[in-house]
């Protein structure tokens, strides 16, 4: 039988607790890589919390914060493991902007050095939302994702791109476009090759597009529809 969203929300903090023994391993015997990984489980399963939580139609700012706050403890322990060596794209730092906006944190996003394709129009996206837009770089991840995303991809980020053009005006149309275009995902391999975050497959059932209620928060937009952030 299949978990309940609420079961979910509770396997996924289970988990989430797990990674605090791999980072303690990671740490006494200095492997950074064991150290990203459990960094990157304990920030999905957080983020999960979170995301699963929305859709249900409850606020989800205790988990998102919980996110955030692991994202940054789990990072300051990969530096001592790691020294030199620690990069911010070994780890998913450009998702943790989208979180830090909507919960109301003041988290200016942390690097771009060494993402490509989505990840770097993740990281382009999350500094927008916090008060620049690099052209050069998003034209560059817009590129690079012609030849590894699908059309869904491609379509997807072109519709961000219109939401941080938009007027206040647009924005229910795009809205709803980008309703349509993240239940697609269901079907994409592009997104069920991803994490679960980024609701491919039946993850898509218990799921919220994260970047687009974002990018609707900066504009103040306060309509109606699953992806808009109410809290």
């Amino acid at each position: 039988m299949a978990m309940t969203p609420e079961e979910m929300v509770l396997f996924y903090g289970e988990q989430a607790d797990l990674t605090k023994e791999g980072l303690a391993v990671a740490e006494s015997t200095s492997n950074y890589y064991l150290g990203t990984l459990n960094l990157s489980e304990n920030f999905k399963c957080r983020m999960m919390q979170g995301l699963i939580t929305w859709r249900i139609g409850n606020d989800p700012s205790e988990f998102f914060g919980q996110a955030v706050q692991s994202y940054h403890d789990d990072w300051a322990l990969l530096t001592t493991i790691g020294g030199e060596t620690a990069t911010f794209s070994d780890t998913p730092v450009e998702k943790v902007p989208f979180l830090s906006y909507l919960i109301g944190q003041q988290d200016s996003p942390l690097g771009v050095d060494g993402l490509e394709g989505d990840r770097l129009l993740d990281a382009v996206l999350g500094k927008w939302l916090f008060g620049s837009w690099e052209e050069s770089l998003w034209a560059m991840g817009m590129e690079q994702l012609r030849t590894s995303g699908s059309k869904l991809a491609l379509d997807t980020y072109g519709l961000y791109e219109s939401v941080v053009r938009a007027s206040s005006s647009d924005m229910a149309a795009l809205m709803e476009k980008g309703a349509k275009l993240f239940s697609n995902r269901k079907s994409d391999k592009f997104y069920s090759g991803g994490d679960e975050t980024e609701s491919g497959g039946e993850d898509n059932n218990v799921t919220v597009d994260y970047r687009l209620a974002s990018l609707a928060k900066r504009h103040g937009y306060r309509g109606a529809g699953t992806h808009v952030w109410k809290w």
